[in-house]
């Protein structure tokens, strides 16, 4: 402690020194007073709050990590200026007359309430002082090492990929084990076998801190048998190629304090924004104004900000070609990835890909059904049509991503991974501008702050950032992203153009027009399947089309939009016609996968089933070795199912913001035409018509969700700015309403960002730079069951907002009637 807290004094003092610094700017006052009274109160006060602190926590905890505690510092200098002691000093000698109001007492209760639970029910599995620890005896007759584990001359154990230690445990009762390996950063996966259950963890050696893992049901258990399981494998630098060594095993080890000030401060902003909920709602409601010049500039910056960001990747792919790019004549076609073979096939002239072909496979008369592809060398997820393959994916992202790049840069490949990242970087900006067009076409005034909420919301409630495929292992899985990416892109920017020639009131409609038909054609190149959502779009064209103008204008704005279309359709069903014989047919009948495509069509059950696990499944409460860091998608079989291909998923209704989508019929008034009420509601139908065809023919996947969650996203963004606009003179009703959606909002992200760790093909330990394993601590110590915890402050959440609007309208209501 006195470590901690000498080192803690210094960093006190230039954090005052600091903000003293920028209140001394901001109200250009004289430099004179830069050292006063109030600054050395806040620092006595801070040194104060640091001592108590500091004592509680190593009371509490035998171990702890300065590195960690140093933040502490930050904090109480924080807590010091909500105190304020200088003001307290001034009111205790009369000497002044500024009141220390009721909320400074609520305030100082937030953090002393956020500290609280900081060391509590995020440490919880610290507080087993009362169990004995047992470090256990590499060279006792206990311990037995099996594949290649073996004790060396210095005492560590040696760990090759699959040893084996058991220990025997006497049927004695363990609640935690810690293992402290040698200082290396390795992909690891431990492996517990007892006679009564199994379980497994994900870790990295390196950290201390994920390798105190929950003992599951071992009690009255004759022995534990751990695995270790290395995968060098993992593409990531983040892991390294080192041998392992294990230091130390310990029974009941007790948890060092895990301090996180980043969740501390969170913790209190969020109960501060619940407590003074009605002070942020009249700032925020004072701020609706008409939609008519107020999201100009905000495209502008947002328009700025996409250019740089596509020229810093892009520079970054030419820079660090290593990284980004592939030389492509060092390939062999017949072993990549099917977009590479596209990519050659194309560069060579040919329809079909050069790649070779099983006698085998020839002599079959229905090579589609598994069940005769039995002992057949084949290509996995290719269309196979008249003994040739080929690729059943839409071919844009080949024709306008890899060539351009391919011969930008003299002959290399975008990797499998950065053709994702381009495609997700679209379609981020292409949500985020078309959101705006569609705020300023079904509203006439909206809030702009929160409107900006609403679209940073859109972005984790979209699955942005799940576009991105993140399995280990050369990314394999990001051929089945790619479709997603671009297909979602390319419907965006659809959506934008559209909404923005709806919204024009100039010549550039028709100019708006035939860029959106661009799009819809590349959306047909990348993801046939959207085009769905044309339904969306089609009353707006409508209401176009039968404006009072001139008919002559309009026939030059919709003419080249038309014959875009047209050329991109008959191009499309011309390469469809060469390829398997039919205009309609983009290869999906001939694939070779889990099931006979052939044979595989859509009926009511279909429906039923869609609905059920697109929309209504709900995920499984995991702990982080098992999935994703809170929930994890679930399994679920119906006896009705159309596809034999039903994996793990989560309905979209996991998060609840998206149920206010059922409002959608409420949120119009007597003054909104029938062309936008039809095309809003058109727009989750949409989803549902696309949930079905899905269902039908590729079955059930937690990727699938990207179909759904994208076109959801942006209906409820438009509903919520509807519902918001349609209640703002009722202070009440709009009161309530902002409330609650920001706290389901709030929860939605959370869950819908959990999303990107899903097990299938999400964020495993070591991708970003172990950000599965900082991202899951968050929440609690990583292999224990403590990310339970995050429900007690939401369970805080739920019952301070209902108390706060409660409070606002029984008590300061009567106070304004009383007056």
């Amino acid at each position: 402690m006195i470590i901690d807290f000498f080192i803690s004094i210094p960093l006190i003092a230039i954090f005052i020194l600091v903000i003293k610094l920028i209140k001394t700017l901001r109200s250009k006052s004289s430099w004179k007073n830069f050292f006063d009274y109030e600054m050395l109160a806040v620092f006595i006060m801070s040194i104060f709050i640091e001592t108590i602190f500091l004592g509680l926590i190593h009371i509490i905890f035998l171990k702890t990590n300065t590195v960690e505690l140093l933040f502490l510092g930050f904090f109480s200098t924080i807590f010091s200026y909500v105190v304020d002691p200088y003001n307290i000093y001034l009111l205790i000698h009369n000497k002044n007359e500024k009141k220390y109001n009721k909320s400074r007492f609520a305030l100082i209760g937030i953090f002393l309430l956020s500290f609280a639970l900081e060391i509590s029910i995020f440490n919880t599995q610290g507080f087993n002082n009362h169990l004995q620890e047992e470090k256990v005896s590499f060279v006792s007759e206990r311990v037995h090492l099996e594949n290649g584990a073996k004790v060396m001359h210095d005492g560590t154990i040696y760990l090759p990929s699959k040893s084996k230690i058991t220990i025997d445990l006497n049927e004695q009762k363990y609640s935690n084990i810690f293992l402290k390996f040698n200082d290396v950063s390795l992909d690891l996966t431990t492996n517990f076998y007892t006679d009564k259950s199994n379980f497994s963890y994900l870790t990295n050696p390196k950290k201390d801190i994920y390798n105190y893992m929950e003992l599951k049901n071992v009690d009255n258990s004759t022995s534990l048998t751990i695995e270790f399981k290395i995968n060098y494998s993992h593409e990531d630098p983040y892991f390294t190629f080192d041998d392992l060594y294990l230091k130390e095993i310990s029974f009941n080890s007790q948890m060092p304090l895990s301090f996180n000030f980043i969740r501390l401060m969170m913790m209190t902003l969020l109960f501060s924004s619940v407590l003074f909920f009605p002070k942020i709602f009249v700032h925020i409601n004072n701020k609706t104004q008409d939609n008519t010049n107020s999201y100009k500039r905000l495209e502008l910056k947002l328009l700025v900000i996409f250019g740089i960001t596509m020229v810093f990747y892009i520079s970054s792919l030419f820079i660090f070609k290593n990284t980004f790019l592939v030389n492509y004549r060092s390939l062999d076609i017949a072993d990549t990835n099917i977009y590479y073979q596209q990519f050659d096939a194309v560069l060579k002239g040919q329809l079909y890909l050069d790649i070779p072909v099983d006698k085998r496979l020839l002599a079959i008369d229905n090579p589609y059904d598994p069940a005769n592809l039995y002992g057949i060398s084949y290509y996995w997820d290719h269309a196979f049509y008249n003994g040739k393959y080929y690729c059943y994916y839409g071919i844009g992202p080949v024709l306008f991503v890899i060539f351009p790049i391919y011969f930008l840069s003299g002959g290399y490949l975008p990797s499998l991974a950065s053709i994702q990242q381009i495609g997700m970087i679209l379609t981020l900006f292409g949500l985020l501008f078309a959101e705006i067009e569609a705020v300023k076409c079904f509203t006439k005034k909206s809030n702009y702050s929160y409107v900006i909420f609403l679209l940073i919301s859109s972005i984790f409630l979209s699955l942005t950032f799940y576009i991105t495929s993140y399995k280990v292992g050369g990314y394999f899985e990001g051929i089945y992203h790619v479709p997603y990416a671009y297909g979602l892109a390319n419907m965006f920017w659809t959506f934008f153009f559209v909404l923005k020639a709806y919204n024009s009131k100039n010549n550039l409609k028709g100019l708006y027009l035939s860029l959106a038909s661009v799009f819809i054609v590349l959306m047909m190149l990348s993801r046939p399947n959207l085009i769905v959502t044309f339904i969306f779009l089609f009353p707006l064209y409508l209401k176009m089309l039968l404006e009072k103008n001139d008919w002559k204008k309009k026939i030059l704005q919709f003419a080249p939009c038309v014959l875009i279309v047209l050329l991109g359709a008959v191009s499309i069903m011309i390469f469809n016609k060469a390829r398997f014989d039919s205009v309609f047919e983009f290869g999906q009948s001939y694939q070779l996968t889990v099931t006979n495509q052939t044979n595989l069509k859509v009926n009511y059950y279909t429906l039923i089933s869609a609905v059920f696990h697109f929309y209504f499944q709900l995920p499984t409460l995991c702990n982080s070795q098992n999935g994703m860091p809170i929930f994890d998608a679930s399994y679920l079989n119906l006896h009705i199912e159309t596809h034999p291909y039903v994996s793990y998923t989560m309905g979209l209704f996991s998060a609840p913001i998206f149920l206010i989508c059922f409002f959608i019929p409420a949120c119009f008034t007597k003054e909104d035409n029938w062309y936008n009420r039809i095309s809003l509601i058109l727009l989750p139908i949409s989803s549902v018509i696309i949930a079905t065809v899905t269902m039908g023919y590729a079955g059930i996947c937690v990727r699938y969700n990207l179909d759904i969650f994208p076109i959801m996203a942006f209906s409820t963004t438009i509903t919520i700015a509807k519902l918001l606009e349609k209640y703002n003179d009722n202070l009440i009703k709009s009161k309530i309403l902002l409330s609650f959606i920001t706290f389901f909002m709030i929860v939605s992200i959370l869950i819908s960002f959990d999303y990107i760790f899903v097990r299938f093909d999400g964020i495993t330990g070591g991708d970003l730079n172990g950000f599965l394993f900082d991202y899951s601590s968050f929440w609690g110590h990583y292999n224990l069951s403590s990310n339970i915890s995050i429900f007690v402050p939401l369970g805080i959440l739920i019952a301070s907002i209902p108390c706060s609007i409660l409070y606002n309208y029984l008590f300061r209501n009567k106070k304004t009637e009383t007056n």
